[in-house]
């Protein structure tokens, strides 16, 4: 029997990333900042893996969705568990500062 992985969701994690840049701004960046999953919802894709992308760059023409994760890491020069870590080190700070 395979158990389907437990999805960690999180809101407020979710709502934060939101408050994020995205991740290309380049310039070319518009519309509002989602949290895009880089490891899929159904495969128990955490909201604390998740990273900031405006709609261009989340399923636009240059978007991971049409590039590919790995075309659009080495396109943008972006490392998504780099990225993930920042972003955790960031948001735990915040946290501690409260």
């Amino acid at each position: 029997m395979i158990l389907k992985p437990i999805r960690i969701k999180s809101k407020k994690y979710q709502d934060w990333i939101k408050k994020q840049a995205c991740l290309c701004g380049n310039g070319d960046c518009f519309g509002d900042i989602v949290c895009h999953h880089t490891k899929t919802v159904g495969a128990g894709g955490s909201d604390y893996l998740g990273i900031p992308l405006c709609a261009e760059h989340h399923t636009g023409r240059t978007g991971v969705h049409q590039m590919g994760i790995d075309t659009f890491q080495g396109y943008h020069n972006i490392d998504f568990r780099d990225e993930i870590i920042k972003l955790l080190s960031g948001y735990l700070k915040e946290l501690e500062a409260r």
